[in-house]
């Protein structure tokens, strides 16, 4: 919000942001005749539709108050768009001006008065929008004056030759000047955390000295520079050139090839220029260590007094080193004795309370939680002395139910006594041999001398150090003494600090001591030992030091022989190496220390973190070539200049090449980001933060140019070093279309091409070969492309598509500005980029990397598309190549109004868990955010992502039409997301990670379960191993896969045979298998059905007939059903061998009672159940669904609440509040008192939509978030979209049952029931059969067909909800007689407009105008009498009705054209 005034002193409070279409009104409004004086003939539309920028200031009523619109060339009357260069250059004398740094307006308007002002404000705006925009010129032929406004802030250009035009220009630097940059001094020291103190950006703030340091210790490797407004400071950065690639290379894809060297790169793990690193740049000897198995345990008794070991391991209240528990339970000196070994090495006494270990601690310990929070409490008030703290636990007993305290306690107690008997037999093996470790390696380590290298917060501890990774290879199984020894140990000593208070409030540590294991409140590592180490020390040494034992004979090319490693360590190395091969028993490890690597946060805006120490040191010469951002912060008015900072850096460090950045994934992209490129997470590492680099070309000459023959050397490198693999055809297919553009400037079938090449400094980094599309109108009837164009102002000519686009990986920062002017140069408004499931499919585009495209594009909706009764339409249908299937894609769209419009992005880690409909439904919505780009989206399903599986036998399971093999397929693109194969096992809330089935860790930031409900192995199989697998004759089906397999195993190994095939359940999948089996050519005697009792609940089918014939069918094709029978028992041969027979059971039937029974007989006993025994072939279970066991196992165990189904409130949350839960898996708290109503009730993709609704309200920050007021708790959510259910029946039936949601679940009365109306036609035998049902106020409230021809599914969805008149009097015309058959009814032309998608928005908008023309009448009444009024309505409304419905079929034309538009009428 900004404040202006007018000329004439009024004042206003404006809102500048990018125009819209519906401003054209109010912009057609502001324009006069001194603006066509001198812009000429003006389309506000059409410049809204081609501008790459458009400017709106509004007023506080939202109103239009001024507008400007920029594009990136001049008029086309002027000059050729594609050649103006030499106008601007030649005539003009405006050399500075190129197509990259360079705007033309073609329209400014303002309100009277606010011109001047607005102008200003605009072309200030302007440049704080587009980074790289420094010129904006105005070129006209027009003699008008240019006006006050504009000569404020525009100066003219001179021409240098005769021109019928003339020229002015506004440059950045008299508005919006780059920010002067300097080096910082120790006097920027107050201004700069005064500014940030009151900001609270600073993660620094806790530690000023850390910014003093930093200020202070400036070389050449490190440098702090300030950036100024009139002498106040206003930013500030810090950079250093120490970055280890090489651990970056492990986490980040850092893949590519050097371009600017064009040598080899040596390292393969990272391919980036400067990456060219020894093995031993990071590693340095720091220890060593030798490991014998020949003891001679009497000479080592004598040196290091192990007399009294016998007394001190055979104490009561000594317990293994692996539990650290004591008599009371709790870890004491005495009772872990590698605390002893500590204190005796740092010269302490022994500590009384050591702290509790996380060592101890189970992983998957949950954080606080409302099931375990009160408990904590009371281990905390129980573990405080003192009278006080007595007396608070006191208390707190006082309010509890002391019996049940008890009861737990006592249980907790006799859990600990058993497992300490199950393991007191081993205690009593390893005690001794624990204790004769500890001492031999403390006699081994005195041996040691470490180097003088080694850091001074290492020395005292190093020998502490050896002795815990010897302690720790015994303790974990490993061989140390054999001639395959594993001696590998990885461990990290955390070197921290010690704050005032210690690591956590009231956990005080003295200066000095070694923990084994991360403290509370810091950041685990997991490796096989974690140490944490506390002292007085300087900053420089803190962090986290690698430690690793390796064979010696691994590294004899460490530099053992430096100054810096002490001679009695080499000679120690010789001596043992020497012995190798004669005693293989003897293995000498080096200990190697790594630099560390900081994971905390050490950045200021926004929480962006280092990739190093917080001080860096002295760079080795290997690394010249790369530094990396320490801390930067800028004012949020200044921070779209954050580049002139970048831009200073680069000049005051030449040498280097490219400058990385780390962020928070969980931060907000800074506009800083936007100009950066951001690397990829490896497939097998998650990454800590987000790494972002920018090259030191991102300055240099930028040139986007036609190509030319002299550039096919250059392009040929470049795509042979950038394409590998399964793209090599799409590489080749990409040198044949440059070939036929050099030749004839057309592919093989005559279409015209464009290719267009990328230079920096002269060098080429990319290339994009575009096409003409063809057949606009064919994207345009398949996508949603309105939503983005206004059609009409874009010309057949000017739609093209991207056939190849090949960049640098480094140079991504280039795509922008590569398709800006590929748009101007070659003549186009729109590009699009199609997407095949199939990477090697033909009509693939080559595009690498894919993501710097889809950055800049949006992703384009696929629309539902009409089934079209051809045959009724003849000559008036649509073209056949939208009615005919085509290869489905998904379509991304690049536009010129779009281009310059950057997109939020978010790297939060969200993790879905099911590809259920409704987590298809949650992944489509985010990934179809035209302003949002989600880099961190991962899916985790049992058998990958649904649309990379072949369809086959799918006919086994139900659908619910939600997503079908064709939806799949145009999924927005899928590198938008992660694949993981596998199954969800366990998640950890503490450390917010999921464990899969395949061994990978996925961190989350908010985490979506949606696995839905399956059918699951019956329980009642006998026998069955705990982990055994089940009988490969037990078929359990849930999704294509599944059914896939279903399909050959049947085909292959029971279709030959003679076995029986059974099938139970109760569901509609038991029918739909049914009829998947006998298509597949099982006889129809070799199938029998076995249906269980009915269950509360609707049945399978609701339409008696439809049941009736299903019935029939079944036994004409001589398959028996057997009704009312439930399993209890499931017979196998052998523990692993397949099924053999299944026992049923059921009540025998009641008795019919006596017409006159006595009065005093005595009742009878009741009678045995009677059973039913049937052989087995092959067993499908369709029997009731439930929540799978692992999903359960990992609910439950994360104390996630759970009822039945995992509870969720209004919101989807769970207890856990980063954890959203959706669809069949979830049931509402009980606090709603609605036990009706769940997710399974609605439609599985409306519910996924919403909560990607919900979760972008969060995470978008450009939403609006939902605050409800303190205390307030939301109603249980409500859905409109209808549940849908088909499939194919037994005897070949197509059926389809659709019900429109309920305004309440109660159950209707059989008299409500009754008086709803019904509109039936044909019978459910001759498979012509077409019901539906009527609510009170005749809208169609659900549907059922049975048909032997394939159904138009998607027409018959729309129709529920519509109110009958809207169908033709569709109730008045059947109880006419007039309706003889719905399935013809609705095939007849008319009713085409209602199935079109477009139809629900028309809706919307002649209701909209209705009321609007209603609320006119009722402030005229005496209007109405006056004018004959039609029987709908008014004659207003008439004529708006009309009016509304010849555009809404003139718009559509394309997809209804047997309907004549407004100009043949």
């Amino acid at each position: 919000m900004r404040r202006i005034t007018s000329s004439s002193g009024q004042h206003e409070t404006v809102t500048l942001r990018r125009s819209e279409s519906s401003d054209a009104p109010g912009i057609c409004s502001l324009v006069n005749p001194s603006d066509r004086d001198v812009f000429g003939k003006i389309n506000v539309m059409q410049l809204l539709e081609k501008a790459e920028l458009a400017v709106t200031v509004a007023d506080d009523q939202d109103q239009v108050l001024a507008h400007a619109c920029f594009l990136d060339h001049p008029a086309a009357a002027l000059v050729d768009p594609a050649r103006w260069e030499h106008l601007v250059w030649e005539q003009l004398g405006a050399h500075a001006c190129t197509p990259v740094n360079t705007l033309f307006m073609h329209l400014f308007v303002a309100r009277e008065g606010f011109g001047p002002a607005a102008a200003e404000e605009i072309m200030r705006a302007s440049f704080r929008a587009v980074s790289h925009l420094d010129y904006i010129l105005l070129l006209t032929r027009e003699a008008g004056d240019l006006g006050p406004a504009l000569e404020r802030v525009m100066e003219p250009l001179q021409p240098q030759t005769e021109l019928r035009c003339r020229g002015w220009i506004c440059c950045r630097e008299e508005l919006e000047p780059k920010l002067r940059v300097r080096q910082a001094r120790v006097e920027d020291f107050d201004s700069i955390l005064s500014r940030f103190e009151e900001k609270q950006r600073s993660s620094y703030v806790a530690r000023p000295y850390l910014l003093s340091e930093l200020i202070e210790g400036q070389n050449d490797d490190l440098h702090m520079a300030v950036c100024e407004v009139d002498g106040s400071v206003v930013g500030f950065m810090s950079v250093t050139s120490e970055l280890e690639l090489q651990q970056l290379a492990a986490v980040y894809n850092l893949e590519g090839q050097d371009q600017e060297t064009s040598s080899p790169v040596s390292t393969p793990t990272c391919k980036y220029p400067t990456c060219k690193y020894p093995p031993t740049v990071d590693e340095s000897v720091v220890g060593f260590m030798s490991v014998s198995s020949e003891l001679d345990l009497q000479q080592l008794a004598a040196i290091n007094d192990l007399e009294g070991q016998d007394q001190e391991t055979s104490s009561p209240d000594c317990k293994c080193p692996g539990t650290g528990e004591g008599v009371s339970g709790k870890p004491t000196a005495a009772t872990w004795p590698l605390f002893e070994v500590m204190d005796e090495v740092l010269g302490q006494r022994p500590s009384v309370a050591p702290p509790v270990l996380m060592a101890s601690i189970h992983e998957d310990t949950p954080g606080p939680s409302a099931a375990v929070g009160d408990q904590e409490e009371e281990d905390e008030e129980d573990s405080r002395p003192g009278p006080a703290a007595a007396a608070a636990a006191a208390g707190r007993k006082r309010d509890r139910d002391e019996e049940l305290l008890n009861l737990i306690k006592e249980d907790m107690r006799l859990q600990r006594e058993a497992e300490e008997r199950r393991a007191q037999e081993n205690r009593e093996r390893m005690d001794r041999l624990f204790s004769l470790l500890e001492r031999f390696g403390r006699h081994l380590s005195r041996q040691l001398v470490p180097p003088r290298s080694t850091a001074d917060c290492l020395q005292p501890i190093l020998p502490l150090i050896l002795s815990l990774i010897l302690h720790r290879l015994v303790l974990q199984g490993h061989d140390v003494t054999g001639p395959k020894a594993d001696v590998r140990y990885k461990g990290v000593v955390h070197l921290q600090r010690l704050e005032e208070d210690g690591p956590e409030p009231g956990l005080h540590h003295s200066i000095g001591t070694l923990y084994n294991g991360a403290c509370p409140g810091m950041t685990a590592v997991e490796a096989l030992g974690s140490h944490t180490f506390y002292r007085s020390f300087v900053g420089r040494d803190e962090g986290e030091w690698m430690l690793e034992a390796r064979p010696e004979e691994e590294h004899q090319g460490l530099n053992c022989d430096t100054p810096s490693v002490s001679p009695l360590l080499v000679e120690q190395v010789q001596q043992h190496g020497q012995g190798l091969s004669a005693q293989p028993q003897i293995w000498p490890c080096v200990l190697l220390a790594k630099k560390p690597v900081q994971h905390r946060n050490c950045q200021v805006y926004p929480a962006v973190q280092g990739s190093g120490l917080d001080r860096p040191t002295a760079a080795s010469p290997e690394q010249a070539g790369v530094f990396r951002i320490q801390l930067f912060g800028i004012d949020k008015e200044h921070e779209t200049r954050s580049v002139d900072l970048i831009s200073y850096m680069f000049q005051r460090f030449p040498e280097l090449k490219f400058l990385f950045i780390s962020v928070s994934p969980s931060s907000p992209e800074f506009p800083l980001l936007q100009n950066l490129v951001r690397v990829p997470t490896g497939p097998a590492t998650p990454a800590l933060c987000e790494l972002y680099f920018l090259p030191s070309a991102w300055k240099g000459k930028i040139l986007v140019r036609p190509a030319v023959p002299a550039d096919l050397p250059a392009v040929s490198g470049l795509v042979k070093d950038l394409v590998s693999g399964g793209s090599l055809d799409s590489g080749e297919s990409l040198l044949q279309d440059l070939d036929s553009f050099y030749k004839t400037g057309s592919d093989a079938d005559a279409v015209r091409l464009g290719a267009f090449v990328a230079q920096v400094d002269g060098q080429i980094f990319g290339i994009l070969i575009i096409r003409d599309e063809q057949d606009p109108e064919f994207l345009r009837s398949l996508y949603d492309l309105e939503w983005f164009l206004y059609w009409t102002h874009h010309g057949s000519e000017e739609h093209g598509l991207i056939l190849h686009l090949v960049l640098v990986p480094w140079f991504q920062f280039l795509v922008r500005l590569l398709l800006k002017e590929a748009l101007r140069l070659g003549g186009k408004s729109c590009l699009y980029l199609r997407g095949y499931q199939d990477e090697q499919h033909p009509q693939n585009s080559l595009v690498s990397p894919l993501d710097c495209v889809l950055s800049v594009s949006v992703p384009v909706r696929p629309r539902r598309q009409i089934i079209y009764p051809l045959e009724e339409l003849g000559a008036n249908a649509p073209p056949s190549r939208i009615t005919e299937p085509q290869e489905p894609f998904s379509l991304s769209l690049v536009s010129r109004k779009l281009i310059l419009e950057q997109k939020v992005t978010i790297n939060s880690r969200i993790v879905v868990v099911g590809a259920s409909d409704t987590g298809l439904s949650f992944l489509e919505e985010l990934c179809s955010c035209p302003h949002i780009r989600f880099n961190n989206l991962t899916l985790i399903s049992t058998h990958g992502f649904p649309g990379d599986q072949k369809p086959d036998h799918a006919g086994f399971l139900s659908t619910s039409h939600a997503y079908s093999s064709r939806d799949l397929n145009r999924f927005p693109a899928g590198s938008q997301f992660r694949v993981l194969t596998g199954k969800m096992v366990s998640i950890n809330r503490k450390s917010r990670a999921v464990l899969v089935s395949s061994g990978e860790e996925v961190p989350y930031h908010q985490l979506v379960l949606s696995t839905g409900l399956q059918y699951q192995v019956p329980g009642v199989l006998q026998p069955l191993p705990n982990d055994g697998p089940a009988p490969s004759n037990l078929l359990t089906l849930n999704d294509f896969q599944d059914c896939s397999s279903a399909g050959t195993w049947i085909c292959s190994d029971f279709l030959g045979g003679e076995g029986t095939a059974l099938l139970y359940g109760s569901s509609l999948d038991v029918f739909t298998s049914t009829e998947a089996l006998l298509v597949l050519g099982v006889p129809g005697s070799r199938v029998q059905l076995v249906l269980p009792p009915p269950e509360p609940g609707p049945p399978c089918f609701p339409d008696p007939a439809v049941e009736a014939a299903v019935t029939a069918s079944l036994k004409t094709s001589g398959v028996q059903v057997h009704r009312g029978w439930t399993m209890v028992r499931m017979e196998r041969d052998g523990p692993d061998g397949p099924l053999t027979a299944v026992t049923f059971s059921r009540d025998p039937p009641e008795p019919e009672p006596p017409q006159d029974p006595e009065p005093f007989k005595v009742p009878e006993p009741p009678r045995d159940l009677e059973t039913l025994h049937l052989q087995c072939g092959v067993f499908l279970n369709f029997s009731s669904k439930s929540v799978d066991p692992d999903a359960f196992s990992s609910i439950s165990r994360s104390f996630l609440v759970f009822d039945g189904r995992l509870v969720i409130n209004a919101g989807f949350q769970t207890c856990d509040p980063n954890i959203y839960a959706a669809g069949p898996l979830t049931q509402f708290s009980r606090r709603y008192h609605s036990p009706e109503w769940s997710h399974a009730s609605f439609s599985s993709r409306e519910v996924g939509r919403e909560l990607a609704l919900v979760l972008l309200r969060r995470l978008d920050p450009t939403l609006e978030p939902d605050r409800p007021p303190p205390g307030s708790d939301p109603l249980v959510p409500l859905y409109q979209k209808p549940k849908v259910q088909g499939g194919k029946l037994p005897g070949g039936f197509h059926y389809l049952h659709v019900t429109k949601p309920p305004p309440s679940c109660s159950k209707k009365t059989p008299a409500q029931t009754v008086q709803n109306p019904v509109v039936s036609t044909g019978r459910a035998e001759t498979g012509n059969y077409f019901c539906l049902h009527l609510d009170p106020q005749d809208q169609l409230e659900s549907l059922i067909c049975l048909s032997l021809e394939p159904l138009p599914w998607s027409n018959y969805l729309v129709l529920v909800g519509k109110h009958q008149q809207l169908l033709g009097r569709l109730l008045d015309q059947y109880q006419q007689g007039q309706i003889q058959d719905l399935y013809r009814f609705f095939r007849e032309p008319w009713v085409l407009p209602i199935f079109l998608d477009r139809f629900p928005d028309f809706q919307q908008e002649l209701q909209q105008e209705l009321q609007l023309i209603s609320s006119d009448t009722l402030k005229d009444p005496g209007e109405t009498e006056k004018t004959d009024v039609p029987p709908g309505g008014s004659a207003a409304a008439a004529a708006a009705l009309r009016n509304r419905t010849l555009n809404y079929l003139s718009f559509n034309q394309n997809l209804l054209p047997m309907f004549p538009c407004r100009g043949q009428l």
